[in-house]
């Protein structure tokens, strides 16, 4: 047991110096998160398609936000900026978004944040002023490429205060850990 924490660790530190050593380059070259600067990339969810179906079931859709786009591999939100601290541990911030509509209801949620913690990762959203915790994220299976520019294989399930916003915004009982896809980060 302690063998197998011992690569998952390893790997996670492998993981999160590639994306600092990215973001690092990214802002030397004094790219910025407004919004005129230029995207450093792009972070894309390939849509779990039971998940999706189920929510089309219900009524409800799913549309990206400007200027997220949606295309053959899913919808991608363009990063804005990314900052990790010397624990390894930081963010990742995206323009665009998500709607949800049905039955005369919606739910916006927009400008997302990857907060990547020692132990546990999650993306947050705006909903109107509000900040949710929409995702959590496994890096557990993730994997490294374009020589660490890009990670691939990231687990994406709805946290507990998404599923309570989705719930709420439509008369469902959309419950915790509902797979949301996976996600891949690449920057440029």
């Amino acid at each position: 047991m302690n063998d197998q924490f011992a690569i998952t660790t390893g790997f996670r530190r492998r993981l999160l110096t590639a994306v600092a050593a990215v973001a690092a380059i990214a802002l030397t070259f004094g790219l910025t998160a407004s919004a005129e600067a230029k995207s450093l990339g792009k972070t894309t969810l390939k849509p779990n398609v039971a998940t999706f179906e189920a929510l089309s079931d219900l009524g409800v859709s799913v549309t990206p936000l400007k200027p997220a786009k949606a295309g053959k591999k899913g919808i991608s939100f363009p990063i804005t900026g990314a900052k990790l601290n010397k624990n390894l541990t930081g963010k990742i911030d995206h323009s665009g978004g998500l709607k949800f509509a049905g039955g005369g209801a919606k739910l916006a949620v927009k400008n997302f944040l990857v907060k990547i913690g020692k132990n546990k990762s999650f993306l947050y959203a705006y909903a109107g002023k509000a900040k949710v915790k929409l995702l959590s994220l496994d890096l557990s299976k993730a994997k490294l490429r374009n020589k660490g520019a890009t990670v691939t294989n990231v687990k994406a399930a709805l946290a507990k205060p998404g599923a309570q916003a989705l719930s709420a915004t439509f008369g469902a009982d959309i419950p915790k850990g509902l797979p949301i896809g996976k996600v891949t980060v690449a920057f440029k």
